[in-house]
């Protein structure tokens, strides 16, 4: 006897393609994750076809930008997805990692997903995250370094 997650009555009373049908409504169709893992705005934002990693809208990245922005969401530990802003950086997504009391309050910790540069995986700031097709999923310093180039700004 199992329940489905989707209409919660008994796996007996579907058939086998309804049972298979919702067990797959229950998957990320984004980030692959089961639909638990995510709050309920992150679930929203990846049905919408919003990037997990940098929540721009799927059409403005290319094929291997998205697929880049998606494994880098996919290979971060698993647990509940939630949004993180640390100042005035973009958000991004974060894995909560535990739960702590601070000033009487239980408060989430919160580990943020990041993208690591390909060559030395010191992690890409919002710049490098937004062109890493171009880049190769490198940081300016490592790709000028390959390329011969300045592109660090200094």
């Amino acid at each position: 006897m199992s329940i489905c997650e989707t209409c919660y009555k008994d796996s007996k009373d579907h058939t086998k393609q309804l049972w298979k049908m919702h067990h797959r409504a229950n998957i990320c169709p984004l980030c692959g994750k089961p639909g638990g893992s995510h709050s309920k705005s992150l679930w929203e934002m990846h049905m919408a076809k919003v990037c997990p990693l940098c929540g721009k809208p799927g059409g403005s990245h290319s094929k291997s930008l998205w697929e880049m922005h998606s494994l880098a969401v996919r290979k971060a530990p698993q647990g509940i997805i939630w949004p993180l802003q640390l100042g005035y950086s973009r958000k991004v997504p974060a894995v909560i990692v535990g739960e702590f009391v601070w000033k009487s309050q239980r408060v989430k910790e919160l580990k943020p997903i990041y993208m690591e540069c390909q060559s030395c995986n010191l992690y890409l700031g919002d710049s490098e995250v937004d062109l890493a097709d171009v880049l190769d999923g490198m940081c300016f310093k490592c790709f000028g370094e390959i390329t011969s180039s300045d592109l660090s700004g200094t």
